[in-house]
């Protein structure tokens, strides 16, 4: 019985670890998109959606390592480990409820026209809420000596239970968790109160479109996230939790990564980006979009030169006919090019 014990707790953690790297992977890959797709960096959305997959990155590559205990509870590796497990997590949740909020203020505007968004103030308030304060919570454990061997890495001390223990781990992660779902639960059913209440003759699903469309999934992570964890911990308190909790905590806690990852690609705006990438390395760019491209350069060009409109259409008329596109610095080839700054291509 022992042996079947220790074997399932084994597997449990080789589970854990090798679906930490899972996600962590799939989090790296959607950040290079973020940072790849020009697109998507202005957006408030896709910013927000950004920290919160840094911080699932930054969770899981410290989870994933290993026990940094081996080298010692109060070592830099294991309070490292344990503080950056804590805050990326804290970060992560905190950036999740920030997109709770947000998609609040979309449905509550499009309803009632109230104030616009400030995008660029409330990147920098939920930059200090989410970002900075969690340093706060993460090192409230360090205050109390209670950062150390928890078993498989290094966090909240296990094996030496205490009352005290049982606190930090409440006020340091457990407690303000259950907040955060309680917040984003009831963002959830606030804005689902104000959708059915809405009359937009069938506009209700227009409300939350384009970018913000993306943020709907993320409170929904936080919560798969972190309710099967938290059960498993609060029962852990008072006996030895069973099996089946044990495995709900392993795989939300190594999954929700992936997840906020799959729904950005998810996201109608992502797809279209990356498939116009695709579509270009593969097949090159298609005639219609070197034809616009040609026209606009040829517009700026005429405007300097002073040429005829009718001229300018003639010639562009000829080009889309033929499908030749000559350089617009060539053109007219009867004038020179006043603006030689501009270049094709």
């Amino acid at each position: 019985m022992v042996q079947s014990v220790a074997e399932e707790h084994h597997a449990l953690v080789i589970f854990t670890r090798i679906g930490s790297w899972i996600s962590a992977s799939a989090v790296l890959l959607a950040m290079i998109c973020f940072f790849g797709l020009e697109k998507l960096r202005p957006t408030m959305a896709f910013q927000m959606v950004f920290f919160i997959l840094l911080n699932d990155f930054i969770f899981y590559c410290v989870f994933g390592i290993g026990d940094m205990a081996q080298y010692g509870e109060d070592s830099f590796r294991c309070q490292a480990q344990a503080f950056f497990i804590n805050y990326g997590l804290q970060s992560a949740m905190l950036w999740a409820c920030a997109t709770a909020y947000t998609l609040h203020r979309v449905v509550a505007n499009s309803i009632s026209s109230g104030e616009p968004i400030d995008h660029s103030y409330m990147m920098r308030i939920f930059f200090v809420l989410c970002q900075l304060f969690p340093v706060v919570p993460s090192s409230l454990p360090m205050w109390f000596n209670a950062y150390g061997d928890a078993g498989n890495w290094c966090w909240v001390k296990e094996g030496k239970e205490s009352d005290m223990y049982i606190m930090v781990r409440i006020f340091s992660l457990y407690g303000l968790s259950w907040i955060y779902v309680i917040y984003c639960t009831y963002i959830y059913y606030t804005i689902w109160q104000k959708l059915r209440n809405f009359d937009g003759a069938g506009q209700e699903r227009k409300i939350i479109s384009g970018p913000f469309e993306l943020l709907k999934f993320y409170p929904l992570i936080l919560i798969w996230g972190l309710l099967a964890p938290t059960l498993n911990r609060f029962i852990a308190i008072f006996i030895t939790p069973p099996y089946t909790f044990q495995l709900l905590h392993a795989i939300s806690s190594s999954t929700f990564g992936l997840l906020d990852a799959l729904f950005f690609f998810y996201n109608p705006t992502v797809r279209r980006e990356i498939y116009e990438i695709v579509k270009y390395l593969f097949f090159g760019k298609d005639t219609e979009v070197l034809m616009s491209e040609y026209e606009s350069k040829i517009s700026v060009i005429g405007e300097f030169s002073q040429l005829d409109d009718e001229q300018i259409a003639e010639d562009i008329y000829k080009f889309r006919q033929s499908e030749q596109l000559p350089n617009p610095n060539s053109y007219p080839h009867s004038y020179p090019n006043p603006n030689p700054d501009i270049a094709y291509g």
